[in-house]
């Protein structure tokens, strides 16, 4: 399998071009919030507590443009994406690189690279959501869920109407889309990969 982690859709780029850079932070951090309870779920170890903090920091940053990205959060995600990479786990991997496209995004807010980062991470919810199809079997229900997650948050932004929080409870699966339980239950929702 052959993976870019720094593949970003062209016409994603150009659509968030229209944008603030703190309504393509916000647009980053809903993906990457989308991408969080599948990462929580099927991550190694305490590693969530890297890719929590990162979203905490992204919508800080959009509600008051200002926000510390301590130098170990940056350095903790650059090793998970590398660890996730070669143990060729793509599913977990799309969830810490959406983060590291996060604080890639909330550092150059205001520079047109931030598009690109952004770009990265709604690429990373389309990836991640095909893998869930890949591994349930199924028909695109998460691919399709992703496309309309994505184009509504897009319409949202276009509408000048702000992106908030998802309001997922890890704890409870509220707010979890349907082939969540399918997921979970499946008697390998991560499967190993050989990357190129």
């Amino acid at each position: 399998m052959t993976l870019d982690l720094n593949a970003f859709d062209e016409q994603d780029k150009a659509r968030l071009m229209a944008f603030s850079g703190t309504q393509r932070v916000a647009m980053g951090c809903w993906c990457c919030e989308r991408l969080l309870p599948l990462y929580k779920q099927f991550r190694q170890g305490e590693d969530w507590k890297v890719v929590e903090p990162v979203v905490a920091a992204g919508w800080k940053y959009v509600a008051k443009g200002k926000v510390s990205l301590p130098r170990s959060l940056w350095d903790r995600a650059g090793e998970l994406t590398s660890f996730y990479y070669f143990e060729g786990m793509p599913l977990v991997l799309f969830g810490v690189s959406s983060a590291t496209s996060l604080l890639r995004a909330i550092k150059d807010a205001g520079e047109e690279y931030s598009a690109t980062t952004v770009a990265r991470a709604i690429l990373s919810v389309r990836s991640a959501a095909d893998e869930v199809d890949t591994v349930l079997g199924s028909a695109p229900r998460a691919a399709d869920e992703a496309r309309a997650w994505i184009e509504s948050a897009f319409e949202r932004l276009a509408a000048g109407a702000p992106l908030e929080p998802s309001g997922v409870d890890l704890e409870t699966g509220a707010g979890l889309p349907e082939w969540w339980s399918d997921l979970v239950a499946h008697p390998n929702p991560v499967r190993r990969v050989k990357l190129d």
